[in-house]
């Protein structure tokens, strides 16, 4: 099928290695808990480019990202490998904490061709 042909070429390319923070939820003392913290594939393009944010205002982001995965609008993303990341960061829980890690503030999914569920994802950040 012509579908699991484009996501394999998709898989393929997507050979960077991105540490992934779900939205975090609020702890009851002003901060954020992020219960998701992952190591993905992406292909990462720092290419600035003008989206609408959630709040339906325009805003420049800093990089589209190809991801497989299903992400959280508001989510985080920091361009490496988790093990660097703990090695680096003391703090690699919290990415606000993070030097070089960015809010997710727009993502577009487009349906591949004749196909209802697998879909080219990007995410801008």
């Amino acid at each position: 099928m012509a579908t699991t042909g484009i996501l394999k070429f998709l898989n393929s390319i997507c050979v960077q290695s991105a540490v992934y923070w779900g939205d975090g939820m609020k702890d009851g003392y002003g901060g954020e808990v992020f219960s998701i913290i992952k190591q993905i594939n992406c292909r990462w393009e720092d290419k600035m480019e003008i989206v609408v944010n959630k709040d339906a205002e325009q805003v420049t982001s800093k990089a589209k990202i190809l991801v497989m995965d299903d992400l959280d609008l508001g989510g985080w993303l920091w361009l490496g490998s988790l093990a660097d990341l703990q090695a680096m960061n003391s703090n690699w829980q919290d990415p606000k904490q993070v030097e070089n890690a960015f809010r997710i503030i727009n993502i577009e999914k487009t349906p591949l061709f004749k196909a209802t569920n697998a879909f080219v994802k990007y995410v801008y950040v």
